[in-house]
């Protein structure tokens, strides 16, 4: 699928943006929803699948900008790494989640459906309190070998859309929301060709 199967940034945002996401993601606590995985065959959420809280870019447009134009300026390179043909882009989706004690994501793909073909590339950047007051929650990539990647603050991963991956439980014994393991995570959606009408 690639020649290799993810890449990843250090220190990838600015240290007091880093901060500062940190401290909003605190501030919208109340905005946090349970987050499900949708099971287009059965049009039905499988909530046993996923166990983690999420919000989405409405809450956090601010942020959603810096993400989304710093994986921008990286989308040449990413795609050299992983071997992608570079394409239009449509935009940037972008999460936000937090996973806290006992919170999981069983095995799946983020793309090769009908109504998620256009996921060509999946990041998740980390951050959280420093220091670390979780365990575990790796990511674990699934493509030709099995990788185990650590969450750790600043850090960014790309890899394939198509790639089959899980997140670790994590293990977070005061269970305060400040505790968690934070991430902006998404994909770089390719533009969809909208198909001619026939006269």
């Amino acid at each position: 699928m690639s020649k290799n199967n993810y890449i990843q940034y250090y220190d990838f945002l600015d240290k007091n943006i880093n901060r500062r996401l940190y401290k909003y993601a605190l501030s919208i606590e109340d905005k946090f929803d349970a987050a499900a995985v949708l099971d287009y065959s059965k049009e039905a959420e499988d909530l046993a699948y996923r166990k983690a809280r999420v919000v989405f870019k409405e809450d956090f447009e601010e942020f959603n900008k810096i993400i989304a134009d710093s994986i921008l300026d990286k989308f040449s390179q990413v795609c050299e790494s992983l071997d992608i043909k570079q394409y239009p882009v449509d935009e940037v989706e972008v999460h936000l989640t937090a996973h806290n004690d006992g919170d999981f994501f069983k095995k799946h793909s983020d793309s090769g459906s009908r109504e998620t073909n256009n996921r060509i590339i999946t990041f998740v950047y980390y951050f959280n309190c420093v220091p670390k007051k979780f365990k575990h929650g790796e990511l674990v990539l699934l493509e030709k070998k099995k990788t185990v990647i650590s969450p750790r603050n600043n850090k960014i991963i790309f890899f394939n859309s198509l790639a089959e991956h899980e997140v670790k439980p994590i293990v977070c014994s005061s269970r305060k929301f400040a505790h968690s393991r934070f991430t902006l995570n998404g994909w770089i959606l390719k533009k969809k060709v909208k198909k001619k009408r026939r006269a």
